[in-house]
């Protein structure tokens, strides 16, 4: 791969934010809409004030320290402290008190939290966890299964920067199971001296091979400094 490319394919510049929607977070996650597996859990004989003194970062023990680590991290959220708000989301996802649907919440907004904090490590890790978490499920709503094709997207093209050989060859193709992944994973690679803009797609070849199975060769052009790149894909059955 040419050194220009190799610099414009960072890693860091691969997932461009988008600001979080606090109006659709608090919806999302009030406490209350928060599921866990033992809803009784919320009666404990507990004193409030012995949660509010507790850790801020340690693991909830039950679903009441759940909800008041959840009304943390949308505070830190509310007040631009997404750092903070990472820690809280991660704390929560260190218990097995969440349901699978609540764990996708929580998942995601720790990723867009990790995101804004410029925390791209912490950010992928929550990809990852929503990515793994989604196939668990027996059907997703459509605004689950948009989040899980942004995030599997976002994770293939970061591999696609940080590892040279990934997906430049036909014997070294990214699996996908659908031909729309390929456009999504190659409009997720940034360019651009501040890797704020999107490489587009110009060309696609499909080809039927015997000897290395269903595969699709897209070349992408990043206009703003005449880079083009050719990726591979390996199409499921």
């Amino acid at each position: 791969m040419p050194l220009m490319l190799a610099l414009l394919l960072t890693p860091a510049c691969l997932h461009q934010k988008d600001a979080i929607d606090m109006n659709q977070a608090r919806a999302e996650l009030q406490p209350e809409t928060i599921p866990t597996v033992a809803e009784a859990e919320i009666y404990f004989d507990k004193s409030w004030n012995d949660v509010k003194r507790s850790s801020r970062f340690q693991t909830p023990r039950d679903g009441v320290e759940v909800r008041a680590t959840l009304m943390r991290a949308l505070t830190a959220l509310e007040k631009s402290n997404f750092a903070e708000a990472h820690s809280h989301f991660k704390a929560i996802l260190a218990t097995d008190l969440l349901t699978e649907e609540g764990r996708l919440s929580m998942y995601w907004y720790a990723a867009k939290a990790a995101e804004e904090a410029n925390d791209h490590v912490s950010a992928r890790d929550a990809m990852g966890g929503y990515v793994i978490a989604a196939t668990l499920l027996d059907s997703l709503t459509s605004e689950q299964a948009e989040r899980y094709q942004s995030l599997k997207a976002s994770l293939l093209a970061h591999k696609v920067a940080s590892k040279k050989n990934f997906g430049r060859s036909p014997d070294m193709a990214i699996p996908i199971s659908n031909a729309n992944e390929s456009t999504s994973i190659v409009k997720a690679l940034s360019c651009g001296p501040s890797g704020s803009l999107r490489f587009h797609v110009m060309s696609e070849d499909v080809i039927n091979a015997d000897e290395y199975g269903h595969l699709m060769k897209q070349r992408a052009f990043c206009g703003a400094t005449g880079t083009s790149v050719s990726l591979w894909f390996n199409i499921s059955q």
